[in-house]
């Protein structure tokens, strides 16, 4: 797993300790003379509430350059933090280093009666497995998310998505015009979560109008600008809150509509002619050319060059994935714990340029929706996605998109769609907790997963003994057998939907293989492998297949496969096309056939045989007598879990994915061990016995190599500013060999829960080091843990004890980037030093002058001489990607250092005002950073796309020389 994704969602390891200051925007109107004040102590953000490991910088209104300002911060425990500060400039500032306080609610407040009330939230998150709300931030109280349950007070939501949902992740779709506020970086810290970007990218759906492509240079360009911007203007406002940028690559390379042929049909802008695509875009061929020296093959005529045709179609799914990871590369190079992430849903869009395998290279998370609606597996479709998904990127995390609006209003539709992603194993899951339909279900479901959560999160996907084929080449033929149709590749989606299906109801739940596995070796960890229709492999996946059946491997072939493969046995049944619209007629525009037709004329009568011919090689993975029900497993050291999830439906001809309760005959497999009822806390008695699941409902099961005897805590030592805590799940006196999800629970001297966190042990183990901060109320706490198998606990005490320790500074020049420009500064490189009038033109002459010693090529040159538009190549292109963030660049392509006030100089002015790449970005006060004070931070991609910058913002003389002198004492 990236080392970012770690920061973020892995519990056991402590965020990033880089200081990032959360400088404030004190609300006056000027703050030039020392004698025009306000009386409000503020925060130039905006926010109240931060992270404790963030540094926090707040300012005080203040008379008289050079004044002494005692101030007092006052936890509501009790403990006090005393500090003198120095005013200048109209203010005084205090700068409080990381994990100088505590959780919990703080005041600041000054001998003549001022004061700012804030609040600190703890580093860690509740569970390292990301429970993620889609579509928003925590709305005010008037306010329905989605047609959600009606108003609700702030206070409640909060507590209702902390303590019910275990949320610790929030996709906010207001990012199109601009940043997120501080009222949601308030209230997301609150639970506490973390916001993420969404839709940075792409906006919705399309990344530029109709002819535009992924493969346009300029389009390229404009979005890794947008992404570069986009994490330093959130992390600007939210500061650790916001840990992430999230691309919607739906639905792929281009966006069209079907002309009056019905077919997929493109037009350039301000024209009315049609081209047919998505294979015509200009700007795909463009860019093959000049990659490969060579024009395409004529994409109409694919017979007459079929390995040319395959050669410019492999090439198109990979063209998404590329700049995806390109933009990542971006994202890591602004802020390294700011992780991106992708959306993709529509992987049987290859037509589109869409291909899981390729799209998640180089990205830290793969996401994906999972609509219950959009084929014949109903609340299943979300599990199946899964596996999709998976294929080709098995070292990624994957986080499903399950019951959004692909969940039914019935009872159990929510419970299926959640319990069958689960059972194919993900690192998160992103829902709509406003949606109406999904409240009670969904905090049922949280109720049950939230105490698991740490071993759903540590445990590994095995691949399954079963891998179904899912071949790109094949599915790229099939493509062109349709090549202006308007949803190419649907017949070949709809086998494989059909022979997935089918496995799982044997009891044989199959991952995805491609092309790439078979090619690498990989593949050959499943025992079997079938694949259907199977018409075209190239010369190196047939060699893979027949090495993969000589070292063992089974692969099987339907009956419509034409291929020749040495060694593969034949299936006497070929799989029907599920998506097939003659035998599936739409229900809706987007709702197609309905389950019972599917089931019972696609999968119950080639059941059987499929039945007997993987018998023939391995048993299934569960013995059930319900073919409905769905299957999965993970490994957790020597232990295991298997998950059974009924996905029964009600039998009616008008009807469509209506859960039903159901039963069955289980006869799970040998153990060596014991088995646990995970949802009952309970020893399984006998592995052979009937299963009743009411609808959606499922059942887990753990598999340990030994009868759990307890749960010990070894170790709890507080060494300020953390408290470690170490615990074991043993079998008598030896920790048992599995993954086991645990508990622990922190009470204060008073006996009252701080807070409760999921996690896991491995080989029966578990330590971590949970920063508590050096402001911890002192006294005797009580740490309470339960291992959430057998429900056995435990607890011990611990004595914390007060601590002095208190750093802070109240500076003239205010860095937030402090180990940015240190790096910046640490080797030498071109650089222009940009000022804005005669007066601040000796300093930059001086500073280019001083860098030059240090081996720098700096140069002083006029802002106003570097302050022209270019025309940005793309034009016409909607506000989702361009819109506020990066319009028009201007002629620079160089690291730059800007000096000056934003009257004088004009790069300044631009940085603040129109790419809002500052420190203070919301409400950036016309006088700041007052007499004799400056403010120096660091931008990328503001002048040049992989180029650094550092701004020194003085509005006088002595600010400049101040801040001057701070950069160069950060030379080496």
């Amino acid at each position: 797993m990236p080392k970012l994704i770690k920061h973020v969602f892995n519990e056991g390891m402590t965020l990033s300790r880089i200081f990032l200051s959360c400088v404030v925007l004190f609300l006056i109107n000027s703050i030039c003379s020392a004698e025009s004040t306000s009386e409000q102590v503020a925060s130039p953000t905006g926010r109240t509430v931060f992270f404790l490991d963030e540094e926090i910088s707040i300012h005080l209104p203040a008379k008289g350059d050079g004044s002494k300002i005692p101030v007092t911060l006052t936890s509501v425990e009790g403990v006090e933090r005393k500090a003198e500060l120095v005013a200048l400039g109209g203010y005084a500032v205090m700068q409080i280093a990381p994990n100088m306080l505590a959780e919990g609610q703080w005041t600041l407040a000054t001998a003549d009666g001022r004061g700012f009330s804030f609040r600190i939230a703890r580093p860690f998150q509740n569970t390292p497995f990301a429970i993620v709300n889609y579509g928003g931030t925590i709305p005010d109280d008037d306010v329905n998310m989605f047609g959600g349950p009606g108003p609700m007070k702030v206070e409640e939501r909060i507590e209702l998505y902390r303590d019910t949902f275990g949320m610790n992740l929030i996709m906010h779709v207001g990012n199109m015009g601009g940043p997120i506020g501080p009222k949601d970086a308030d209230r997301a810290a609150s639970i506490p979560a973390r916001i993420v970007a969404q839709h940075v990218i792409a906006g919705q759906h399309q990344p530029g109008g109709q002819a535009s492509s992924w493969a346009d240079p300029a389009l390229q360009l404009g979005t890794r600008y947008r992404g570069m911007h986009v994490a330093q203007q959130w992390r600007r406002i939210g500061g650790k809150t916001f840990v992430g940028v999230h691309y919607a690559d739906e639905p792929g390379l281009t966006w069209g509509q079907q002309n009056e042929k019905g077919e997929m049909a493109r037009a350039f802008p301000g024209e009315q002619n049609w081209y047919v695509g998505p294979y015509a875009v200009p700007a795909q061929h463009a860019l093959y050319e000049k990659t490969f020296g060579k024009k395409p093959a004529n994409w109409q005529f694919p017979e007459k060059d079929l390995e040319g045709w395959l050669h410019f179609m492999r090439w198109r799914t990979t063209i998404l994935g590329d700049l995806f990871a390109q933009i990542t590369k971006d994202i890591h190079a602004t802020h390294p714990d700011v992780m991106g992430f992708s959306q993709l849903y529509a992987w049987r869009t290859t037509a589109e340029g869409l291909y899981p395998p390729e799209n998640a290279k180089g990205i830290d998370v793969l996401a994906t929706h999972g609509y219950a609606m959009w084929t014949p597996l109903g609340h299943l479709n979300p599990a199946h996605e899964v596996d999709a998904m998976r294929s080709g990127a098995w070292d990624k995390p994957l986080w499903m998109i399950g019951p959004w609006m692909g969940s039914q209003a019935d009872e159990g539709g929510v419970r299926a769609v959640l319990y069958g992603v689960l059972a194919r194993k993900v690192e998160g899951i992103i829902w709509p907790l406003d949606w109406k339909r999904t409240w009670p279900e969904a905090a049922e479901v949280s109720q049950k997963i939230l105490p698991l959560s740490g071993m759903l999160h540590d445990t590994a996907k095995p691949r399954d003994t079963v891998g179904l084929l899912h071949s790109r080449d094949q599915h790229l033929v099939v493509n062109s057998r349709h090549l202006r149709a308007a949803n190419p590749g649907t017949e070949y989606h709809g086998l494989l939907l059909s022979a997935w299906s089918m496995a799982m109801a044997a009891g044989y739940p199959a991952s995805r293989v491609v092309e790439g596995d078979l090619i690498s070796g990989k593949a050959s960890e499943h025992k079997m492998i079938f694949t259907p229709a199977l018409t075209y492999v190239s010369d190196a996946t047939r060699k893979a297949l027949e090495k993969y059946i000589a070292d063992g491997g089974v692969l099987f072939l339907d009956s419509a496969s034409t291929v020749d493969i040495k060694g593969a046995r034949k299936l006497p049944f070929a799989f029907k096309d599920s998506m097939n619209e003659e035998v599936f007629p739409r229900i809706t525009p987007i709702v197609p056939g309905n389950s019972r037709k599917f089931f019972e004329e696609l999968i119950a009568p080639d059941l059987p045989a499929l039945k007997k011919a993987f018998e023939e090689v391995a048993p299934p993975l569960i013995e059930c007598s319900n073919p409905e029900f769905a299957f999965g497993e993970y490994l957790a050291g020597k232990g295991r879990y298997i998950w059974i999830v009924n996905n029964a439906n009600q039998r009616k001809d008008d009807a469509q994915f209506i859960p039903v309760d159901a039963e069955a005959d289980i006869r799970l497999p040998n153990s060596d061990g014991v088995i646990y009822d995970v949802f009952a806390r309970k020893l399984l008695p006998n592995r052979e016995f009937k299963l009743k699941l009411a609808k959606g409902d499922a059942a887990l099961y753990a598999f340990m190599p030994a009868k759990i005897s307890g749960v010990n805590v070894d170790r709890v030592e507080w060494k300020e500013p953390g408290l470690t805590v170490a615990l074991s799940v043993n079998a008598g006196e030896t920790p048992v060999d599995a993954i086991i999800p645990v508990s622990i629970t922190l009470k204060n001297p008073k006996g009252q829960k701080i807070w409760t966190v999921y996690r896991a042990t491995k080989a029966g183990k578990f330590e971590e080091v949970f920063d508590l901060g050096y402001g911890i109320m002192p006294g005797e706490y009580t740490v309470e843990v339960s291992e959430n198998l057998s429900d056995q606990k435990a607890q011990k005490k611990v004595a914390i004890k007060a601590s002095e320790q208190f750093a802070w500074q109240s500076p003239i020049v205010e860095t937030p980037d402090e180990a940015r420009i240190r790096s910046f500064l640490s080797k030498p490189r071109e650089i222009l030093v940009a000022y804005g009038s005669e007066e601040s033109k000796k300093s930059a002459t001086q500073l280019a002058d001083d860098l030059n010693k240090k081996g720098f090529k700096a140069k002083a040159v006029n802002a106003a001489d570097y302050n022209q538009e270019v025309e940005f190549p793309l034009q016409g292109a909607p506000f989702p990607i361009f819109n506020g963030i990066f319009t028009h660049p201007v002629a620079i392509h160089q690291d730059v250092i800007v000096i000056g006030s934003r009257k004088d100089n004009q790069l300044m002015e631009r940085l603040i005002g129109k790419y809002g790449l500052s420190p203070w970005p919301l409400s950036f006060p016309e006088n700041a950073p007052g007499q004799g004070r400056a403010l120096m931070w660091w931008s990328r991609g503001a002048f040049g796309l992989n180029h650094e910058s550092v701004a020194i913002l003085a509005n006088d003389p002595e600010g400049l020389k101040a801040g001057v002198d701070s950069l160069l004492k950060k030379l080496p």
